[in-house]
């Protein structure tokens, strides 16, 4: 289930025309939030998505010595019996590590899972975004999680074609994504949106390379994603069981079509967005029951596992 914790950005990103119509930020009350997430959760949810602009912000509006923050939610929400996953979506880099090391460090519930858009990694292109943060705080502050969260899977979205990148700024785009290693890419090509300060940059990048850009990072990424997908084959994982399905022929060669078959979610897979883990059962299983599943091929963003026996 999905937790909207706060409304409105007060980053100036370039390209972006979200605080246009959004707003400035503003957090939705603890108390309030606390009250959502446990109705959520006697409902039946096993897992809180939380979402916002700009999630790593909440709670600056609400205490000036920033005394309540994500951390403290984070904390509140680990405690709610019944609960098994907290997610997070849309952070943001600034005070990345600063706001949520202690967190991943500390929390049962807390999953191992960024989502960071970092929209590009060459210096002069984040600067021109309005971005406020550097490649070399955007590594140091993904490196400080893994430290305290090794197994962390990190998702992340990126425009290719803003106003002045250069061949340079491209290549380098690739080579830095690769070097966070990322397991998740989404691509996207820069177009002008009315309201933002990019629409008046100069040196705008033609629309036919633009274009040759995004599908030839868009390849790159998913040839990335799945060689990182493949170093997991053989792993076992605690798959969260979404619905059952029917035997997913089209997508893996030669499996037994009979008995139960169901998709799931090892923590590195978001729903709706990163895929799933499709496995056949002996048995039939209750949506969001836990079970532990050998991932044995891969298509990615989807697994093929064997259930190797339920979780408790």
């Amino acid at each position: 289930a999905y937790l909207k914790i706060s409304e409105g950005c007060d980053h100036r990103c370039s390209f972006c025309s979200i605080p246009s119509f959004k707003g400035p930020h503003r957090s939705v009350p603890l108390d309030l939030l606390l009250k959502e997430a446990a109705a959520l959760v006697r409902n039946g949810a096993k897992e809180l998505t939380l979402i916002g602009q700009d999630i790593i912000s909440y709670g600056k509006d609400l205490s000036r010595d920033r005394s309540l923050n994500i951390g403290t939610l984070l904390e509140e929400l680990n405690d709610l019996p019944g609960l098994e996953w907290i997610r997070l979506l849309y952070t943001y880099p600034t005070r990345l590590a600063d706001e949520l090391e202690s967190a991943y460090a500390n929390l049962e519930k807390m999953i191992p899972y960024l989502d960071l858009p970092l929209q590009h990694l060459s210096d002069p292109i984040l600067k021109r975004m309005k971005r406020g943060t550097p490649y070399d705080g955007i590594r140091a502050h993904i490196e400080r999680l893994r430290r305290v969260a090794p197994t962390l899977v990190v998702r992340s979205t990126c425009i290719v074609g803003f106003p002045g990148e250069t061949q340079q700024d491209y290549e380098l785009l690739k080579e830095r994504f690769a070097e966070i290693d990322v397991d998740h890419l989404g691509v996207f090509r820069y177009s002008d949106e009315d309201g933002t300060s990019a629409v008046d940059e100069p040196d705008k990048v033609p629309f036919e390379l633009a274009e040759e850009r995004h599908r030839e990072l868009t390849l790159w990424a998913a040839e990335v994603c799945q060689k990182k997908a493949i170093r997991r084959l053989g792993g076992r994982v605690q798959v969260m069981i979404d619905h059952p399905i029917q035997p997913p022929l089209e997508l893996f060669d030669g499996i037994d079509a009979s008995g139960y078959w169901y998709q799931g979610r090892w923590y590195g897979q978001a729903m709706e967005i990163d895929g799933a883990v499709l496995f056949r059962s002996g048995r039939e299983i209750e949506p969001g029951e836990m079970a532990d599943v050998s991932l044995t091929e891969v298509s990615y963003p989807d697994y093929l596992g064997q259930l190797v026996t339920d979780s408790r």
